[in-house]
């Protein structure tokens, strides 16, 4: 491996985080920007001989990759549930130097307990990590994909409090995730007694206090406290009160999109209609009933996809021959786009496997083992497979790569979750891709596919203008 010499502008980054009196610094940079580069180079210049990495498990051979390239003096260390994993953190809490990784969740599973089953005697868990007696000897604390933390109820985030190296970085291209009130927890990790010039804490101990300060609140009884965060006051003038808080927006190429407008086929149209109007659809005779409107908002956006069915276990699911105006429609545009590779992104497993089927691909979802994703992503950059059919949730974070052989996506519907959605768009759009341009298709069948990428687009706008340094009167 050869060893990267910083850019100019990640340079300037690096060199802003090693003056920063707290020691503490949020990296919002975009996805591409070589952030895993950045943090290993600030470690490497506060001559760092402890360093920890929390980030998501996949990402495990990026970060080991990106330490050995760039000369770590000390061996980068897997932490995890097992014998040799168990001895890497036994030699972390003993201070030996290295360069320790463990995922997102094992970090909250490690360091708390639970009770076994008391008739199955299975579900229990025992502590095995002590992360304060750990931070005694920790240089640097990498918290990678940081906004997995911005849930302040999440058990991952009640853990990380007792982490106190002497350097912290946290890093994501979405470090709010969904929502602004997102940004209080990983900030309240890295500034806890941080004063400002008036003697303030920079982020309030108390989550409502910080709320009240910087958010519109709006009434809603089913929220604790009868309060919910809408969104904030001034777009921008958190993040423009933190210490460090830097963006690097890598160079992105110009995406040309086009929205297909779908109809429905028949056999889909009449499940829609059914349901929609009554919450009861009929197949094969057998009624389908939703109960709670959450269900029937599930069932629309599947029968979207296709059209639904009973499967052997009496579950919603599709056939392998379901109608589906969406499938038709890749066939299409695999022969609208001859000889290019093609990402098709779904956020139903079920369905993603039926398209796969239909159209030739190999599909890429939570229930593909790691193993079987890596043999699938050499045949990928190989040319040997030319199509995949990829679940939003399973594809957006460690899966580098695919921007070198591929610049066409096709989206049958999108995820609510939006930070998912954004990761997914940055595996062909960052640094590596030769194409002067990315292709991306959006198929839409249904009034509810319409405005949820409206809605999507408009919370992106909302939440680009509250991590953009503005007015902080």
């Amino acid at each position: 491996l050869t060893i990267y010499t910083p850019k100019p502008e990640q340079q300037a980054v690096i060199d802003r985080v090693l003056t920063e009196p707290t020691k503490a610094a949020l990296l919002g940079h975009g996805l591409g920007a070589g952030k895993s580069l950045m943090a290993v180079e600030i470690s490497k210049a506060f001559n760092a001989d402890v360093v920890l990495v929390i980030a998501p498990l996949n990402t495990v051979d990026g970060w080991e990759s990106t330490f050995t390239r760039q000369e770590f003096p000390h061996p980068f260390r897997n932490i995890k549930n097992s014998v040799a994993g168990k001895k890497a953190y036994a030699d972390l809490e003993a201070g030996v130097p290295g360069a320790y990784f463990i995922g997102t969740q094992a970090f909250g599973l490690s360091a708390t307990a639970k009770d076994a089953d008391p008739e199955t005697g299975k579900g229990g868990r025992t502590k095995w990590t002590n992360w304060v007696k750990v931070s005694k000897h920790l240089d640097v604390a990498i918290l990678d994909e940081s906004h997995k933390f911005s849930s302040r109820k999440s058990l991952s985030f009640k853990v990380l409090k007792s982490l106190t190296p002497k350097v912290k970085l946290a890093m994501s291209g979405t470090p709010a995730g969904n929502r602004f009130e997102g940004l209080w927890s990983p900030c309240r990790w890295l500034w806890p007694n941080t004063l400002d010039a008036a003697g303030n804490k920079v982020v309030d101990s108390s989550f409502w206090r910080w709320a009240a300060e910087n958010c519109v609140l709006e009434f809603n009884p089913h929220a604790a406290g009868g309060q919910k965060v809408a969104e904030e006051k001034v777009p921008g003038r958190f993040v423009a009160s933190l210490p460090c808080y830097l963006e690097y927006a890598a160079p992105r190429k110009p995406v040309d999109t086009y929205r297909v407008d779908i109809p429905l086929s028949p056999a889909q149209q009449a499940l829609w209609d059914t349901m929609s109007a009554s919450s009861i659809m009929w197949m094969k005779e057998h009624p389908y009933v939703a109960e709670l409107p959450i269900v029937q908002k599930t069932r629309l956006r599947q029968i979207a996809l296709g059209e639904v069915s009973f499967n052997e276990d009496g579950e919603i699911d599709f056939a392998d021959d379901c109608a589906s105006s969406k499938i038709d429609s890749c066939l299409k545009i695999i022969d609208r786009e001859p000889g290019n590779s093609i990402i098709f992104y779904t956020d139903s497993a079920r369905f993603a496997k039926v398209l796969a089927k239909r159209i030739g691909a190999e599909l890429w979802s939570g229930q593909v083992s790691p193993t079987a994703r890596d043999a699938i992503k050499v045949k990928f950059m190989a040319g040997e497979v030319k199509y995949l059919v990829a679940t939003i949730a399973s594809f957006g974070t460690g899966v580098d790569g695919a921007q070198k052989v591929c610049h066409t996506e096709v989206w049958l519907n999108k995820s609510f979750n939006r930070v998912d959605n954004s990761q997914c768009e940055g595996r062909t759009n960052r640094q590596g891709q030769e194409a002067d341009r990315i292709t991306r298709y959006e198929l839409v069948s249904t009034l509810d596919d319409a405005k949820t990428i409206e809605k999507l687009e408009a919370d992106a706008l909302a939440m680009r203008a509250s991590l953009t340094k503005g007015d902080t009167a």
